[in-house]
């Protein structure tokens, strides 16, 4: 007679092999063995290549990053670019390269708008203070 032993991951479940329940024994097997990481390789690999795939993914990651990091959604964004003519908030350039910078608020979190690069980070690099930004204005008013 053969006895059942419980398995050393999940006690409340059945035992397969090694001491682990199915769930584990499977996660082990793909992890460990080379001709299962070798077919995923490749297929990974040929999925990446995929044009479809990528230009999918840059789209799923900037609404990902957008709801996540601002909480707002690619349509809030697409409208806010709108109000503002596809330009920067301050500058009123438009940025071929690359999409426009959120800016906002790093205490309240709130959205104030949409900047270029360079704006985005001049703001930042002054720390977001009214003091410092109208020293720098003074500064480069006066004549040398």
């Amino acid at each position: 007679m053969q006895s059942i032993s419980t398995p050393a991951c999940h006690p409340e479940r059945r035992h397969y092999a090694h001491g682990l329940c199915p769930q584990c024994y499977d996660s082990l097997w793909r992890r460990t063995s080379p001709t299962y990481l070798e077919k995923e390789r490749k297929r990974n690999r040929k999925r990446m290549e995929s044009v479809q795939y990528r230009a999918r993914m840059v789209q799923y990651s900037f609404a990902w990053k957008l709801r996540t990091k601002f909480g707002i959604s690619v349509k809030q964004y697409n409208d806010l670019l709108t109000s503002q003519n596809g330009v920067c908030a301050i500058c009123k350039k438009s940025q071929r390269s690359r999409k426009l910078a959120i800016d906002h608020n790093h205490i309240t979190g709130k959205v104030r708008g949409l900047l270029c690069n360079t704006c985005n980070r001049a703001i930042g690099y002054l720390h977001e203070d009214i003091t410092l930004m109208k020293a720098a204005i003074k500064y480069l008013g006066e004549d040398i």
